[in-house]
């Protein structure tokens, strides 16, 4: 309906002189008041034209008492005038009135009545109200073929109105029959120029556009046109819309000059037209936008975008429309392709939902919005996420589109590249052909479209080296771009850059860097130097470079494209949740690697080189830890309360998810629960949060770490020593063996020392397995055939993990270290120097943390508070047989023998875990002296060491729980679930394997009755006993100082490489604790009791917790020499 003519009165208009002030003569009849309500209407002064609509009604009522004639004109005229100021309640109030008095008198055959009804049917419409719409529209042509028998040019009028009103709902087929209909009337009706007749034409032009019969299209645009150039001498609302329509078809032909040339000239005829703000004004900006945006030109293309929607804004007030929502996802696909990710997302997805709130049903416009967010999603390597949009999207786009259409193309071609990615090459490439089939059909000649497909094939043929095929590919493609573009276009550069790849892939790398360098100087032409293509341009220069041993050029390049890359991961991850953010920058981090190779052949040529790539470590390592811990830490203290509540909200849900993993899928389907709806429910909380966060983060924040920022805080005679574990990366190894490098820093140097391990293949398997297996066995009584054979193995481990970096070390025996890899799971500590037959323990000072950025980051701690400040919870001596049934149900076990007749407090592999008594004896030591020194402490013992009183904490300084803990690889994970059903220790076995969060956690009271009855309490309202990592990181630890994991494995999980271990270490980090004290193998309970009521009685007196630490390992090293007993724990944090 809004694009409908305004209905031209065949009445005479009576000029009539008024003030400025609009006053109006109340001395007038209803026709003159009735004319004059339309001549202002025909001005579009519609606040005008509804006074003498007012008056006209009064007199109506009162003039013709027995004639409901003017009545009901003046009522139509009110609906009319109140649908074009957008008022649609009012609108659809005076329609219904002049419906209604049709049926008091039950006058069903009247012309007027017939107008009504197709009015309220578009009101109802622009409502959402689509159902109630379409009847109302039936309606109206029924009544219309009774009131007009045989051809009518109202019956005409609402035919091209349902076409009209199928083709807003996505029904092109349905539109496409209508506006058929209606021109064949038309064309019988008129012989001569008529227009009503040219909208038709053009309505029909534009279906054919969507349909991609663009042959059609372009004929009937052009009568179109002619005929309007013929009826108005003059600007014309009619020949602007019309003139803009075509210069979109153009467009999608990829006839850009003649696109730009109608398009302005109708945007230039609105501006004539229309002074102030209009809707098809803001329409042709738009189309301005599209234009330019197609042309490469992005500055012109953002600034008629915002104008448009500017425009849009102020003339809908913040009200749902399909025109915003358009160009919201407009300007998000140009944010997206300038590589402003963090800006088109929200946009992307805000779009989404209005379209979706407008339109009920399946439409094309939600289509084309999945569509888009698929191929932003891909690009920030959320590949599962944009399989899933890219799919919903090409469903939608069969059940309302039957024949090929350019819609449907771009789908399927976007759901190749998903695939691709996801390495279904065979899959990637029979949709890409079927996407280049359907545009052969579509397309005539030379197509931009067409051209993104083609290239994208030859890159996947590059991929499984069928490069004459990729090559013909790309000379085709190429060859098309520089016919269709006259200057520099991304897709003339795309083209340069897939030849770089290809002759990369063929080791020809003379031509690949002659390519590559042609596609960067095309690419600095059109795009900003913190672009994805620009970077991504750089680093193929830097590794072709680099295989022809052009060394400088190389350097140079790699220190720029990794400048960059930091750059735009901090831009563009702003508001992405953790998750995301993992998956974003996995795109990414591989070029970090391939210049630590370099790095390694490079530095003794330039050793400066190891400052930069120092600083890409500590940039890169951790980093989505410290960014969870960040955003955490600046909402609390925000003191926004709105913001915190948002954050209040995000933690419950995700504890509601916690206890939803722990549901059956018949139990989530019986409570009519939808877990997927909670988890993306939390997941836009989060990436609210994160965005919000970043307000207010400090100067400090902004400014990245450096290397001299780490040697300015180390003290004398101390050392920094930051581990990072990377693939050995070149152009030329095919299989990329693991390397760990090792940087030592003092105060003293000017240089990081760099130490690179290469074996680290034999590191994390071969002699992490000789570690583990003595360590978990060695109990005073080596339980081997040939003792002193495997104290051999063990003792040469010294020399692979340890030696190269002692031998730089010159005597300094105090370190800080920031493991990476195997060595988060190995206590260096524990290692045995050959040379001297003493462990490293009384060989070195060492404390550990998570990354050398925290010597800057170091804040005040425990050893500042006095006693009466410290608060202390102790968990321990859990009744894991509890039943929350209040009926025992003992879980028979007998208890272990060891050599000393003591407990491991580690949950056994069947389920069974015994009572732990060393626990009782451990929790009551540290009670009483705390209590001693005056220090505050909650004790939960045996039936009161609940998991949900452990939830309910908040902040204790330190936080100590004594019980059984566990930790399952994927491969155990496995086997369990083969042999116990579809849960492991009550967490759903497909959420467990995504998450290693899951698969760690600690056993509190009730956790074996939960488990040996498979059921889980959870769904009775519950907590079920057993807090897993997951649900660990959203405790309420925020200003906690110290946790102490006084069980088996504690610091155990999966091992992500910069990021740590995936487990309970993390979980509590997140949560905010300081430091924690955990272990690396199964702990013996009465050596750990012993430990740690030894580990607290040196603290109380000291204050010291790294000194009080060793103090208590020493203490158990001069009872039981061998590690297992002393060498479990360790203590991370500064």
């Amino acid at each position: 309906m809004k694009f409908k003519l305004k209905k031209i009165h065949s009445i005479l208009i009576i000029l009539i002189t008024l003030s400025l002030s609009h006053s109006i003569s109340f001395g007038m009849n209803w026709q003159t008041l009735n004319d004059s309500a339309g001549f202002y209407f025909q001005q579009n002064d519609f606040q005008t034209s509804l006074k003498f609509s007012y008056l006209a009604l009064e007199n109506a009522k009162n003039e013709f008492r027995n004639n409901d004639t003017n009545t009901r004109i003046t009522y139509s005229k009110m609906g009319e005038t109140y649908y074009y100021l957008g008022e649609l309640d009012s609108a659809e109030y005076y329609f219904q009135k002049c419906i209604e008095s049709f049926t008091v008198k039950h006058e069903i055959l009247h012309p007027l009545l017939v107008t009504a009804t197709c009015y309220l049917a578009g009101v109802l419409d622009d409502k959402g109200k689509s159902d109630e719409a379409l009847s109302k529209y039936k309606e109206a042509l029924d009544l219309g073929k009774k009131v007009y028998p045989g051809d009518d040019k109202d019956i005409a009028s609402i035919l091209n109105d349902i076409g009209l009103f199928y083709k807003n709902s996505g029904n092109l087929s349905e539109a496409e029959k209508y506006y058929l209909e209606s021109l064949a009337m038309y064309r019988r009706l008129y012989n001569d120029d008529n227009q009503a007749l040219a909208s038709t034409i053009c309505n029909t032009g534009n279906i054919y556009y969507y349909l991609g019969k663009y042959d059609q299209a372009d004929k009937l645009h052009l009568e179109s046109i002619a005929m309007r150039r013929r009826l108005f001498k003059s600007d014309h609302e009619d020949l602007a819309n019309g003139l803009g329509n075509y210069s979109i078809l153009l467009l999608r032909q990829s006839r850009f000059a003649e696109a730009e040339i109608y398009c302005k000239e109708a945007t230039e005829m609105f501006q004539r037209i229309f002074k102030s703000d209009n809707n098809n004004l803001a329409t042709m900006y738009n189309n301005m936008a599209y234009i330019y945006f197609n042309m490469g030109k992005y500055s012109h293309a953002e600034e008629f975008y915002n104008k448009s929607l500017e425009m849009r804004n102020r003339i809908y007030k913040g009200k749902d429309n399909h025109n915003v929502a358009s160009d919201l996802n407009n300007l998000a696909v140009l944010y997206k392709e300038k590589g402003r990710y963090s800006d088109a997302e929200p946009l992307f997805f805000k779009s989404l939902e209005m379209y979706r709130r407008i339109h009920k049903g399946d439409h094309y416009d939600i289509a084309k919005s999945l569509g888009n967010i698929a191929v932003l999603t891909l690009n920030q390597g959320r590949y599962s996420e944009a399989e899933k949009y890219a799919t919903e999207s090409i469903e939608l786009i069969r059940r309302l589109l039957k024949e090929d259409n350019p819609l449907l193309s771009r789908g399927i071609s976007n759901h190749a590249l998903i695939l691709e990615e996801l390495k279904q090459y065979d899959n990637a490439e029979i949709l890409y052909k079927e996407s280049i089939e359907i545009d052969k059909k579509i397309y005539k000649g030379d197509n931009q479209e067409t051209i993104r497909k083609i290239v994208n094939l030859g890159n996947l043929y590059i991929k499984q080296k069928r490069f004459a095929e990729a090559d013909k590919l790309l000379v085709d493609a190429y060859e098309m771009s520089l016919r269709l573009f006259s200057s520099d276009h991304p897709i003339k550069s795309n083209c340069l850059k897939q030849f770089g790849n290809l002759y990369l892939e063929k080791k020809d790398f003379v031509k690949a860097k002659d390519y590559f360098t042609k596609c960067l100087e095309m690419e600095q032409n059109i795009f900003s130097e913190n672009h994805p293509a620009v970077v991504e341009t750089l680093f193929s220069l830097a590794i072709v470079n680099e295989a022809l041993q052009n060394m400088e050029e190389a350097e140079k390049y790699y220190l720029k494209s990794l400048k960059m890359n930091k750059v735009i991961y901090l831009q563009n991850s702003i508001n992405l949740s953790e998750n995301e953010k993992e998956s974003y920058w996995n795109t990414l981090k591989n070029r970090f690697e391939f210049f630590y190779s370099f790095v390694m052949k490079r530095k003794k040529d330039n050793p400066k080189l190891i400052i930069e790539m120092f600083n890409d470590v500590i940039f890169s390592k951790g980093l989505l830890l410290n960014s969870n811990i960040k955003v955490k830490k600046r909402i609390l203290k925000s003191l926004d309360t709105e913001l915190i509540t948002k954050f209040d909200e995000w933690r419950s849900q995700k504890e509601y998810l916690a206890a939803l993993y722990k549901m059956t899928n018949s139990e989530l389907v019986s409570k009519k629960i939808n877990r997927d709806s909670v988890e993306i429910y939390a997941n836009k909380l989060e990436k609210e949060l994160a965005k919000s966060s970043e307000l207010f983060t400090s100067e400090f924040e902004k400014r990245q770490l450096e290397f001299i920022d780490i040697k300015n805080k180390i003290p004398e005679n101390e050392a920094v020593i930051e581990i990072i574990r990377f693939h050995q990366s070149e152009i030329n190894i095919l299989a990329k063996s693991i390397n760990y490098a090792v940087f030592i820093l003092t105060n003293q140097f000017e240089t990081p020392l760099l130490v690179l391990l290469k074996n680290g293949e034999m590191l994390e398997n071969d002699y992490y397995k000789i570690y583990k297996e003595y360590n978990n066995n060695n109990k005073g009584n080596i339980l081997y055939k040939d003792k002193n054979s495997f104290e051999n193995k063990y003792s040469k481990l010294y020399s692979y993990y340890w030696e190269p970096v002692q031998k730089l070390l010159k005597g300094i025996s105090q370190v800080v270290i920031s493991p990476d890899g195997v060595y988060n799971h190995i206590n260096l500590l524990t290692l045995k120097n050959p040379s001297s037959n003493r462990y490293l323990a009384d060989e070195l000072n060492l404390k550990i943390t998570t990354s050398s950025r925290d010597l800057v980051n170091f804040s005040a701690s425990i050893e500042d508070l006095d006693n009466n400040s410290i608060n202390a919870v102790l968990f321990g001596f859990p009744n894991y047989d509890y039943s929350y049934h209040n009926t025992l149900k003992p879980i028979e076990s007998e208890l272990p023998e060891n050599s000393m007749g003591s407990l491991i407090r580690s949950a056994d592999r069947d389920y069974t875990f015994a009572p732990l008594p060393g626990t009782k004896t451990e929790v009551e030591n540290i009670q009483k002296l705390l209590l001693d020194a005056g220090i505050n402490s909650k004790v939960y013992l045996g039936d009161s060491a609940m998991e949900e009183t452990v939830k309910s904490i908040s902040s204790p300084t330190i936080l100590h729980i004594a019980t059984h803990a566990f930790f399952l690889s994927e491969t155990e994970n496995e086997e369990m679930i083969a042999n116990n059903g579809t849960n492991v220790l009550g967490i759903d076995f497909k959420k467990s394997q995504e998450n290693p969060l899951l698969r760690a956690g600690m056993l509190f009271t009730g956790a074996s009755y939960t488990i040996s009855d498979n059921n889980s309490l959870n769904s009775l309202g519950n907590d079920d006993g057993i807090l897993t990592a997951f649900e660990a990181q959203y405790l309420n630890l925020d200003d906690t100082e110290l946790v102490i994991l006084s069980a088996c494995e504690t610091g155990l999980g999966e091992i992500h490489s910069g990021e740590g271990v995936y487990g309970l270490q993390r979980a509590f980090r997140v949560a905010g604790t300081k430091k924690i004290i955990m272990s690396l193998w199964k702990v013996d309970d009465e050596a750990t009791q012993i430990m740690m009521t030894n580990f607290y009685t040196r603290w109380i007196h000291t204050k010291d917790l790294q000194n009080s630490f060793k103090y208590a390992q020493n203490k158990i090293k001069k009872k039981y020499k061998v590690p297992y007993y002393w060498g479990a724990f360790i203590l991370v944090g500064l």
